[in-house]
Order: C-alpha cells, then structure tokens, then sequence
C-alpha cells in the first residue's frame, strides 16, 4: 500500500504563559492582609506564610485558581514572608503586621 508521512508539529513545553499576578493589600497592616490573585489558571493557589525565624505560621490552599484570600488578623506583629505558588509560577512578599 501506499506509505504515508505525517508530519506532526513539534509539542512545544508550555512555560508560564498563564498569567499571575498578586497582591497584597493593605501591608502593612493591623488587621488583615488581603491577598488579590489574578490567574490565567484555575489551579490550586498555595500561600505559605513564614515567620523571621523560618517557621510557618501559616499555610492557606484555595483550590480554584484566582481571587481574594484574606489571613493574618491571628499572627502576632511583626515580619513575614508569603510564598504564593500556583504551578510553577512563584511570588513572593515581605509583609508587616504593625
């Protein structure tokens, strides 16, 4: 029979085309931080907070991807790191509970 040739396009690795852009109002603050996530992807969002010392003081996962996650009105004052992750995309904050 007749021989056939496909030619397939190349599957190109998908890198960070999604958009991800986060927030973080107000910091500093004396309550609450609210944690504005703008999203391409409906991916889990993972938002671990870490005390001066390293430890976590918190850890948040908000399972459909973009929005608000507000925290912190329990953590005592001082400065914190938030890692905000969904996928591969990382951000991170230096915040401060006045």
């Amino acid at each position: 029979g007749p021989v056939v040739i496909k030619t397939e396009e190349p599957v190109k690795p998908k890198v960070n085309i999604d958009r991800f852009e986060v927030k973080v109002i107000p910091n500093p603050t004396e309550d609450q931080f609210t944690l504005v996530v703008e999203s391409g992807n409906n991916e889990k969002i993972v938002v671990i907070v870490y005390d001066a010392m390293g430890r976590i003081v918190k850890q948040i996962e908000k399972s459909d991807g973009g929005g608000q996650i507000r925290f912190g009105g329990d953590i005592k004052r001082g400065t914190y790191m938030a890692v905000v992750r969904q996928g591969n995309n990382v951000k991170t904050f230096r915040l401060l509970k006045l």
